[in-house]
């Protein structure tokens, strides 16, 4: 028997100290292709930190006490990472 080809699995990681939009973060994670089935870590939203537990399109929240920053691990297959990463970003607050 051959081992099994890897069908492009990708795992990646987004680390940013900025404030996400709850309302536009909620939404990116809804819009989700069913391909990026995990997504494990803390969100910095305005006023507080909570960890996000998502799996196969089922996202658990609550609250996080630590450091106020976004730590979110990302695994599926076939993504495209660039474009999901500016997905993200596009949900953070913009400050001038």
């Amino acid at each position: 028997s051959h081992p099994t080809k890897s069908v492009n699995f990708v795992t990646f990681s987004f680390l940013d100290s900025g404030v996400f939009d709850e309302v536009r973060f909620k939404k990116f994670i809804r819009n989700l292709p069913w391909e990026l089935f995990r997504i494990k870590g803390t969100v910095r939203f305005g006023d507080r930190l909570e960890m996000l537990n998502f799996v196969g399109g089922k996202s658990e929240w609550s609250p996080w006490e630590g450091e106020a920053e976004t730590r979110l691990a990302f695994i599926g297959w076939q993504i495209n990472v660039q474009e999901t990463l500016k997905e993200l970003k596009r949900c953070l607050v913009q400050t001038s």
